[in-house]
């Protein structure tokens, strides 16, 4: 898989996060104003985690780094110098998919 197509289906899972988020949002205050117990469950969730399981498969992936970018740092808008380093103790630059699929492809070439 190309960095290309990598980046594009990372954003893709981004862009429906958000709109998941945006929607439960939306959902939480309308059962608030009319007191009511409606539920959503989105299947945006299952279809991303289902997306990140075939990147992983696909980048070789066992560490599931892609899983950790997208849900811990918030498709890499939570990463700071020094949260992940390498084995020499040199800071891994997870920031954008596209250092993701860096870091990706050189550990795969080791």
């Amino acid at each position: 898989m190309n960095k290309t197509e990598f980046c594009k289906i990372l954003n893709n899972v981004e862009t429906a996060s958000r709109f998941e988020d945006n929607i439960s949002k939306l959902v939480r205050n309308f059962n608030h104003s009319i007191k009511s117990e409606v539920d959503w469950y989105g299947f945006g969730t299952i279809l991303a985690d289902d997306v990140i399981n075939l990147l992983s498969e696909i980048m070789h992936d066992s560490s599931q780094d892609i899983s950790y970018f997208c849900w811990e740092l918030d498709f890499g808008k939570n990463w700071k110098h020094g949260m992940i380093t390498n084995e020499d103790g040199n800071d891994v630059d997870f920031s954008s998919a596209e250092k993701l699929y860096d870091f990706l492809t050189r550990r795969r070439k080791k």
